[in-house]
């Protein structure tokens, strides 16, 4: 693993200044959508089909040009989470299990927080979402020493009964890190949660926590599946849940609180652990005090990607809701009005059609610069949107169109914001291969430029 400082690239193409194009809606632009039959809009698309896969090597790493981002010199291969210490320490979780540790003078430590390759599902190009797909650090960290991990299993690594059909098992665990060596016991995991899933992919994952110390993540749903509007199933749903409850209030049968409010709280009508249900894949989740919870959905490539903003027992729709739920004149479609059983719908905030990218993969508030209070929104394909949140559907810029980030030769696979201002952008190589990813930092002083 490499310890060298960060190296520092030339100017970003969506820095302040480096608008390519701006948008009320996602239809404001003539669509180019790319033929697709509804089994392959289904699954994302592999790297021997993305454009230039022919001449450019698939696991080729961002390369200097004019990206205008610092490098971190960690040796990642699908890197999800930047979590920033109160010393500046920087978390970088990798898909493949790990959790590396940056030393606030760019340094990278050999030994890394947390490694559960050994133990885990690995993403690969028929799994990209597998692995260590959530980590996060508990809101009181410095005193418990508690992090929380998402990571996928396959059922035969995974010793319980589980729903006939489940082709993969989400397992959300509590482990205890010593706060002055950052190093997580090895012993010390809980299992929290056990999610099985009838989807090869669509692992959702994140985990984010809301100012009342709160726990949210997600599971996404099979492709055209039914059971994404049964909130007594996990599929397709958001979750919330009281990972440290008051002594006594902890249900009988699991490690965890239900909180008060959650639409199902106790148990009728729905699972109690479901905030919001209706998504085909809500893999990208983020929480401020201001927006209170996003959630970043990606859609089949061939439909419009969203972003919602849902209170609790919302429904997103999915499967009849697949985009496009905004017209030209930011009126609402009918079929994002209500479901065809009369159950009403909660549509996205914010949309894009493939025209602008194919795969939803990141979104976040920014804290700096010309981001501060602004929602950021990544494609895998490197398409950067910048939106301000106000009246829905939010208008969007469009600050990169991707090339600047990737040269198709990566994925951009998730974007960060940090306490200080700093923008992370998180590459993977297409073909997931070993080492191909990176972590690129935006300072503060240039988005202020």
């Amino acid at each position: 693993m490499a310890t060298r400082p960060l190296v520092r690239l030339s100017v970003l193409a969506f820095a302040v200044g480096g608008l390519v194009a701006c948008s009320g809606s996602t239809h404001d632009q003539p669509s180019s959508s790319p033929s697709a039959t509804a089994e392959a809009a289904a699954t994302p698309r592999t790297p021997d089909s993305a454009e230039g896969a022919a001449t450019a090597d698939p696991d080729a790493a961002p390369s200097p040009g004019s990206t205008g981002l610092d490098l971190l010199e960690v040796s990642v291969t699908a890197p999800r989470e930047v979590v920033t210490l109160d010393d500046g320490t920087l978390l970088i979780s990798d898909q493949v299990g790990v959790v590396h540790v940056v030393t606030a003078d760019g340094a990278a430590r050999p030994e890394p927080l947390l490694d559960v390759q050994d133990s885990i599902k690995q993403p690969g190009r028929t799994a990209l979402e597998a692995g260590l797909a959530g980590f996060e650090v508990a809101p009181d960290f410095a005193d418990s020493g508690h992090v929380y991990t998402t990571t996928t299993h396959s059922i035969a690594d995974v010793d319980r009964d589980l729903p006939q059909g489940t082709r993969q098992v989400n397992i959300l665990s509590r482990w205890t890190v010593d706060p002055s060596t950052l190093v997580a016991d090895p012993e010390s995991e809980e299992q929290l949660m056990v999610l099985p899933s009838r989807d090869a992919d669509h692992v959702g994952g994140e985990i984010v926590f809301d100012d009342d110390g709160l726990l949210y993540t997600s599971l996404g749903a099979p492709s055209r599946d039914e059971a994404a509007q049964d909130p007594a199933s996990y599929a397709g749903t958001v979750l919330r849940i009281d990972p440290t409850p008051a002594e006594g209030t902890a249900l009988e049968d699991r490690a965890y609180g239900i909180p008060e409010d959650n639409p199902f709280a106790d148990g009728a009508g729905g699972l109690p652990e479901v905030y919001s249900y209706g998504y085909r894949n809500p893999w990208r989740l983020s929480w401020d005090s201001e927006h209170g919870l996003l959630v970043g959905e990606a859609m089949s490539r061939d439909k419009d990607q969203q972003v919602g903003q849902p209170a609790a027992g919302d429904n997103a729709g999915y499967p009849e809701v697949t985009g496009s739920c905004w017209g030209q004149d930011r009126e609402l479609s009918g079929a994002c009005r209500e479901t065809e059983a009369g159950m009403v719908i909660a549509p996205p905030v914010m949309e894009y059609g493939p025209e602008v990218g194919e795969i939803l993969s990141g979104v976040t508030v920014g804290t700096g610069g010309d981001l501060e209070g602004q929602v950021i929104v990544t494609d895998w394909l490197g398409t950067v949107l910048v939106t301000t949140p106000g009246e829905a559907p939010w208008k969007h810029e469009i600050r990169s169109d991707g090339k600047d980030l990737t040269g198709h030769q990566s994925y951009v696979w998730d974007v960060d914001s940090g306490p200080d201002g700093s923008l992370y952008v998180l590459t993977a190589g297409r073909s997931m291969a070993e080492g191909k990813g990176a972590v690129l930092r935006l300072a503060p002083e240039e988005l202020a430029r």
